[in-house]
């Protein structure tokens, strides 16, 4: 197997210029999020230690993207959400590189594309009053999560029993998500709704903005203008580095390989 971590990286900067390139074609706006944002203004680039590629989009944009992005895309990549790759039980994207391997230990039992990604997340309009839309979010992600990961809380566990009632299908579930994510309207909030962050990631609107254009890697990326309070909110003092030893990516995988598609190793 083949782990080289500037082979991933490389990789994983490949799909994003494409993905870049399927934006300005269509006239389509984004933003790098999270630690890639982080990474664009702390280091020009990847976080040292971190190896993913997170990218965001308003939710008309977002749409647009996964209705015209594969036609745009190189063959070799694949636009995998919910409705392309159905036991992919997400409300958000990832663009797969499919000559590679990349098993999350979350996703290792699905039958879905295992490429090396980078992800893709809808920016939603969130209510100000939010309690009920919360209850019925996190309903609706316990019955997903309970098909492809474990967690092991006795909250999660009990939420999973009770939307086995009311949701039998995780296909459906995962629709519902989606509706209840695009449902309202108009808001002065934005929210990356499936975001690691939570709450965190519910922001002023004009935080984003048209973006702005920052340096990651050998390539020139978009941002939220307001970049300086999005990261604030997220990582509190986001321009002094974690201690030594916090430095650890967070993905947990199976395997890595950069030189052999997963469809290979789903026949072993």
């Amino acid at each position: 197997m083949n782990t080289n971590n500037d082979r991933l990286k490389a990789i994983e900067i490949d799909i994003l210029k494409a993905f870049i390139e399927v934006c300005e074609k269509n006239s389509l706006n984004y933003y790098l999020l999270g630690g890639s944002c982080l990474g664009a203004v702390r280091h020009h680039g990847f976080i040292p230690w971190d190896d993913d590629i997170d990218v965001g989009l308003l939710r008309a944009d977002y749409n647009k993207f996964m209705e015209v992005g594969q036609k745009y895309l190189p063959e070799h990549y694949f636009l995998q959400n919910y409705r392309t790759d159905p036991e992919y039980y997400v409300n958000f994207a990832k663009i797969r590189d499919s000559r590679t391997t990349f098993i999350e230990s979350s996703l290792k039992n699905l039958h879905i594309n295992h490429g090396v990604y980078i992800d893709v997340f809808p920016l939603d309009y969130y209510p100000e009053k939010s309690m009920l839309f919360k209850a019925k979010d996190l309903l609706l992600k316990a019955r997903a999560s309970v098909e492809y990961e474990a967690d092991f809380s006795y909250k999660m566990k009990a939420l999973q029993k009770i939307s086995r009632v009311f949701c039998p299908s995780v296909n459906r579930a995962v629709e519902k998500r989606d509706e209840l994510m695009q449902s309202v309207s108009n808001s002065n909030l934005i929210a990356n709704i499936c975001g690691a962050w939570r709450d965190k990631e519910i922001t002023p609107k004009e935080w984003f903005g048209d973006g702005i254009e920052v340096e990651f890697e050998d390539i020139l990326v978009n941002i939220p203008r307001n970049y300086n309070d999005y990261l604030t909110k997220l990582y509190g003092d986001y321009m002094t580095p974690p201690p030594a030893e916090k430095r650890i990516g967070h993905h947990y995988t199976e395997v890595i390989d950069l030189d052999i598609s997963y469809k290979e190793y789903a026949n072993r």
